[in-house]
This record gives structure tokens, sequence and C-alpha cells, in this order.
């Protein structure tokens, strides 16, 4: 709401979800903050952008500060305040592989930077293409995780959705074949202690209803 206010009355144009607009508009703030009453002039400026300045259909006539608003003077109070357009989701595909020995399987921890950092999933392929066939993601196991299992089956796939990424994950379930890798070894009711993300529990869902 204070943003609304003085990027209106200010008729400041820039996208205020810019870090050089959201310091101008921090500076502004600060200059306009009377040392006398603080509280209530921050109070009054955020009820202004909630009850009068609002995002649609402002109520100018009724606005104390219309005689100062650069915005209504230009005719650009519904324009403002701008932001910077919104980034298409990029569409990825991850291969997520249940591996199972004894009833049990495999997850593993993420690094600690990047999506969903050191959280624990079902290994999981970022980089192989969407067409991907079983026997390409048995070699990424054994090539990138140093895994050996059985051919994995394909269980399906969804759609999961994050703020920059538009993910369709397959989902796969293959044997351990060899010794067992380092890890965390969970049959499926136990993991409540695991920090997964939620594209995981997802997979999980769909590990369950295949009566894993």
């Amino acid at each position: 709401n204070v943003t609304r206010v003085l990027a209106r009355l200010f008729a400041i144009d820039a996208p205020v979800d810019r870090p050089q607009t959201s310091a101008q508009l921090g500076e502004i703030a600060w200059r306009l903050i009377p040392p006398s009453d603080p509280g209530l002039f921050n109070q009054a400026l955020m009820e202004l952008g909630a009850l009068i300045c609002t995002a649609r259909g402002p109520r100018c006539p009724q606005c104390p500060v219309a005689n100062w608003c650069l915005a209504l003077r230009r005719g650009v109070v519904d324009a403002l305040p701008t932001r910077r357009p919104a980034r298409r989701a990029l569409p990825v595909t991850h291969h997520v592989t249940a591996i199972c020995c004894q009833n049990r399987y495999l997850f593993v921890q993420r690094g600690a930077r990047g999506l969903w950092a050191r959280m624990w999933q079902m290994p999981t392929a970022e980089h192989l293409s969407g067409t991907a066939q079983a026997a390409q993601v048995r070699a990424w196991l054994r090539a990138q995780m140093g895994i050996s299992t059985y051919l994995p089956a394909c269980l399906g796939s969804f759609y999961h959705q994050t703020t920059h990424r538009s993910i369709c994950c397959v989902c796969w379930r293959a044997r351990l074949r060899g010794a067992r890798p380092p890890g965390q070894w969970r049959t499926l009711d136990r993991l409540d202690d695991l920090p997964l993300a939620n594209v995981q529990h997802r997979a999980v869902s769909l590990l369950a209803a295949h009566g894993a």
C-alpha cells in the first residue's frame, strides 16, 4: 500500500519491484517521516493506500494529498505503480527414480545451493530429455550416482509449477542390483522426518498408488 501511494504521489514510473526503485522509494519515505510522531504518520500512509489510494478505483476526490499527487496531475493514476513483466516459466523435465531394495527406497540429499537446497529426494535426473527411455535413465543412475539397477519401469508423470519452472516429472521404479549405495533407505510410511519438496511428495504418492 505504501509503495503504491508513493509511486503515484511522485509519479514514479520505473518498476517498483526493481531494487533501484525500491531504494528510491525507501529514501523518499525516510524524508517524509516527521520526527515528532513517525508511528502515526506510517499508520496514516498505510491506511491511505488501503482505503483511498487503492489498486483499482482509487478515490482521488477524497484523497487528502490529491493537490500534491503528480500522477493525478498527469492523468496516470491507473497506470501506476508498474512492475517488471513476469518471466515465462522455463519448461524442464525431471526423471525421478524410486530405487527399491527389500521394500525400502533410496533418498539422497540435494546440494547446499540452488533449487530445494539440502532437501531430500529420490534420485532425480534434471538434464535428461523429456523423451528419455528406461535404458537412458538406468545409464544416468550408473554414470552420475554409481547406482546399478535393473531396467526401470515408468509409473507415469505429472506437472509441477514453481516460480520460474514448469516441471514435467516422470516417475520410474527400479530394483537395486548390487550393493546398497549410501543415503537414507526408507519405507514410504517413514518419511515424516525427511524434508521433501512438494514435487517429491507427489512422486511418493504416485509410487504408493502403484502398490509400492
